[in-house]
């Protein structure tokens, strides 16, 4: 069985992202969490010093799942070397991963978190949202550099990485919105597949365009 900490963490996690930080009380945390409500004072002082802890939580798990996804961009030789066709392939293998790992219920939850505090951002989510895939940002701006023919650090090339990331986690971060509209209650099988054939088909048009921009 986890620890009361990580139970804590895990919980807290899912009702901030689905009711806010004003939406819960520590009893409430504590109740779900199955714990002692002191135990969130022994382990956080209190509700908002929790809340920064689950975002510190949240940029440990986005650093893990994009060091995870950066070992698939894993070469077999220089990037120098490589054809625009390898390239791609090694691309559009990663992106299939990070659309993977964005449909994970707790990168759901993540994911609703983040969207929130990117309207009025707090000192600690500032952090998170800076360091939480830059890594991973920077592999995948090379790729593109690589696909198109863009400089690896103009503005095309940076804009289009964000917007591809960004684009990924959507149907993790706007779930309950997509499953209203699509009456869903959950994403079956099916559903994740359709996306996942519509974002990649998108990513193959963008990035035809700017291939052939460039020439």
């Amino acid at each position: 069985m986890k620890d009361s900490k990580t139970r804590l963490l895990e919980v807290a996690l899912k009702l901030f992202a689905t009711k806010g930080l004003d939406g819960v009380s520590t009893r409430e945390i504590a109740q779900k969490a199955q714990v002692n409500i002191s135990a969130i004072t022994y382990y956080f002082s209190g509700k908002e010093t929790l809340y920064l802890a689950v975002l510190e939580y949240i940029k440990d798990i986005l650093k893990k799942d994009a060091a995870d996804i950066i070992k698939v961009l894993t070469y077999n030789k220089n990037l120098d070397d490589m054809s625009v066709k390898e390239a791609r392939e090694i691309f559009l293998k990663a992106y299939s991963t990070i659309l993977d790992t964005a449909f994970t219920p707790k990168n759901i939850y993540m994911s609703m978190i983040l969207a929130k505090e990117s309207v009025n951002p707090s000192v600690m989510a500032t952090k998170v949202f800076t360091e939480r895939m830059f890594p991973l940002s920077l592999e995948m701006m090379k790729l593109i550099s690589k696909i198109t023919g863009l400089p690896k650090n103009s503005k095309k090339t940076v804009i289009i990485t964000e917007t591809l990331l960004n684009q990924a986690v959507l149907f993790g971060r706007d779930k309950e919105r997509i499953f209203m509209i699509l009456g869903l209650k959950k994403y079956d099988d099916k559903t994740k597949a359709l996306i996942k054939e519509i974002v990649l088909n998108q990513v193959e048009i963008l990035l035809n365009y700017y291939i052939k921009e460039k020439k």
